[in-house]
């Protein structure tokens, strides 16, 4: 029993490294480049818009 979880976590930590692994060597080296520029403007684009976006989109309502 406590081999049983010995093996799948060796194999957990085995795989997690094999997948960031296969994320990192890529043939594109421009997709990680893309990933992170994606990122970078989507957290300009929140801090420009701000936590008060309720209504951001709704017309003008002239009184």
């Amino acid at each position: 029993m406590v081999l049983s979880v010995i093996n799948k976590r060796i194999i957990l930590i085995i795989m997690m490294n094999f997948t960031f692994a296969g994320l990192l060597s890529t043939p594109a080296p421009t997709a990680v480049l893309f990933g992170v520029a994606s990122i970078v403007v989507f957290a300009i684009v929140g801090v420009a818009v701000g936590p008060d976006y309720d209504g951001i989109n709704a017309p003008e309502v002239k009184k």
